[in-house]
């Protein structure tokens, strides 16, 4: 009988433990539709996270043109975020986990796993997640929405801005970009 309590009280540990680094978990997935543009130095998308101080923990995607040094010869390509996460210093490792294809029309979707540049896990707590798009020569769109890691599942809907303001006329490389936290 104590063996029986024993092995049962032992599984329950087990159980406690998966239930509790299941908990620990963090992962918010990215949610957006990229319309079909064509434009002069257009179609160029930055994804990434900050931390509610707006420090860049992680860049999750880049287009692999500026991503790998067009923004050294078009300042204007994805310039907010190559200037805010240091991008000409960014490790060939990082550079190459982030590149991807230029994103063709339709939903996109991505996740953050939690961890920031280093693979190491943040802590609960406010973050932001940014996207930027070029939509024709300087004329830049915005996403940011924040979020909260850690605690209740939250779906939130981002803000979209531009730069100039009036840079929306020429067009909208994406929009209904989401945020969920499960």
């Amino acid at each position: 009988m104590k063996i029986l309590v024993l092995f049962s009280l032992s599984l329950l540990g087990v159980g406690y433990a998966s239930a509790q680094s299941a908990s620990n978990t963090k992962q918010l997935t990215i949610q957006y539709n990229v319309t079909d543009f064509k434009a002069r130095n257009s179609n160029q998308i930055a994804v990434w996270i900050e931390n509610d101080s707006g420090k860049v923990v992680r860049s999750l995607y880049a287009s692999r043109w500026t991503a790998k040094g067009g923004f050294k010869k078009d300042p204007v390509s994805l310039n907010e975020w190559t200037k805010k996460a240091d991008w000409g210093n960014a490790k060939k490792e990082e550079v190459d986990a982030v590149s991807g294809a230029t994103q063709k029309a339709g939903p996109i979707k991505l996740t953050w796993d939690g961890k920031d540049k280093n693979g190491n896990v943040v802590a609960n707590g406010k973050y932001v997640v940014r996207i930027e798009g070029n939509i024709k020569d300087e004329k830049t769109m915005f996403a940011r929405a924040e979020i909260t890691l850690g605690g209740k599942k939250q779906k939130v809907k981002a803000a979209i801005s531009y730069k100039p303001e009036d840079a929306g006329k020429e067009g909208v490389l994406f929009e209904n970009v989401f945020i969920m936290y499960e």
